[in-house]
């Protein structure tokens, strides 16, 4: 009989790895057990995990990430220059990236006519740094969650540095939602990726997420800029996954991004 494959070897073996180590470690043993499940030993679970890691998150994997440089731009500009320290920022991950050419309009249809008391950003990314860019109150809240850890304690000293108000932290969107809650609830680009895991997450968190307005969008084009009928594909993918009997729904198609809002109905 085969030995059981060990899930906590397996996650030692992941997070071991410096490219790794910064993965919240509930995502890592929760992806160590599944996929233990389907290997041989932990060698094979453990390139498995990765594999799926890369997928999920890998966009911030391809080499380390300098944060204490980004930092330290932050801190040596002025008030005004930091805006563009920001954008140029928002060009080191590759989803905010695709988005910068059109930051403005893009921000400007997710909150269009709102003065939004608090915005949640699920699977943030970078995209909390186009916070200055958002026509949104200077009071309104602005909470982050994603699942790396350097990327939040990063974002938890950049935000008042750059004024905003809010705090980050460290969630795990395949256990749920968080239980913060907001007027504004952000999935920007964030369910292709959670659905290496999981195909049937994206319907389990829109049946749980309260919030008044829910923003789901998905890319027009892969990584490498072919487009290969994308939008197309992301709206049906997603209009069969929305229950649509609690939801209004209201469409925008940028160069880059299917944007979707998602007005909850009473």
């Amino acid at each position: 009989m085969r030995k059981p494959v060990s899930a906590e070897r397996v996650a030692q073996l992941v997070q071991g790895a410096r490219k790794y180590a910064d993965i919240d470690a509930g995502l890592v043993a929760a992806l160590s057990h599944s996929e233990g499940a389907k290997s041989v030993n932990e060698k094979e679970a453990a390139k498995r995990v990765k594999r799926k890691l890369h997928q999920m998150v890998g966009a911030y994997l391809d080499a380390e990430v300098p944060f204490a440089q980004w930092l330290e731009r932050l801190l040596s500009a002025d008030v005004v220059a930091r805006r563009e320290v920001c954008r140029d920022l928002l060009c080191q991950h590759a989803s905010t990236r695709e988005r910068v050419a059109e930051l403005q309009p893009i921000y400007d249809f997710i909150f269009a006519a709102m003065a939004p008391q608090s915005v949640l950003d699920l699977a943030c990314g970078l995209n909390p740094l186009g916070r200055l860019f958002m026509p949104l109150p200077a009071a309104t809240l602005y909470q982050a969650a994603d699942v790396h850890r350097g990327l939040i304690a990063f974002l938890n000293q950049a935000f008042p540095l750059l004024g905003v108000a809010g705090h980050a932290f460290t969630h795990d969107l395949l256990t749920g939602p968080p239980v913060q809650t907001a007027d504004v609830v952000l999935l920007l680009k964030a369910l292709p990726c959670l659905e290496q895991a999981d195909r049937a997450v994206g319907r389990n968190l829109l049946a749980r997420l309260q919030a008044p307005l829910i923003v789901v969008s998905f890319p027009t084009a892969s990584l490498g800029g072919a487009k290969r009928g994308m939008a197309h594909f992301y709206q049906q993918h997603f209009l069969d996954m929305l229950p649509a009997e609690r939801f209004t729904v209201e469409t925008q198609v940028f160069a880059s991004e299917l944007v979707f809002k998602l007005r909850r109905l009473p």
